[in-house]
């Protein structure tokens, strides 16, 4: 869906056009990705700087204090990467997407390092994002809570040999 690899078979449509039709960089610009690990912070940035850097390269530019708000990290917002926990650099990388300003979010494995109150703020912020016509693809091994907006697919991989 990325547009990493072409697909095995078949083809990946955007508003009936093949996803790459105009170029890997014209489609990356339709996405915001989580990867599974948070190795693209910058550890010796503050979670605002972090933010802001990446919020530039998606042409975002601005004030992020909404994106850390909505996953809870506004306490934070000038403390050094490499001081947060797990579950606040999890949610740092949420507010990243949250900020990315793309219809599609992929993301993978979301919920790792998460505590019941974080899964509450990136469940919020996913409905918001399903209500306001936002497409959401969670590859996870944790059970997805459909989003109250929108409609949820739900495709599964893999079993048992």
């Amino acid at each position: 869906m990325a547009g990493a690899l072409p697909p095995v078979e078949g083809e990946l449509l955007w508003d009936g056009k093949k996803i790459l039709e105009n170029g890997a960089g014209e489609h990356a610009k339709r996405f915001g990705y989580l990867p599974p690990e948070d190795r693209s912070l910058k550890i010796l940035e503050t979670a605002n700087e972090n933010l802001q850097f990446w919020a530039a390269l998606d042409g975002q530019p601005g004030d992020c204090a909404h994106a850390l708000a909505r996953l809870g990290l506004s306490a934070q917002k000038d403390v050094p990467v490499r001081r947060l926990s797990a579950g606040q650099r999890r949610r740092l990388s949420l507010a990243r997407v949250v900020s990315s300003g793309r219809v599609l979010w992929l993301l993978d494995e979301p919920f790792n390092g998460l505590d019941a109150g974080s899964l509450g703020l990136f469940r919020r912020a996913l409905n918001d994002h399903a209500a306001a016509g936002g497409i959401a693809v969670i590859a996870s091994h944790h059970p997805v809570d459909p989003p109250k907006a929108g409609a949820l697919r739900r495709i599964e991989l893999g079993g048992a040999a």
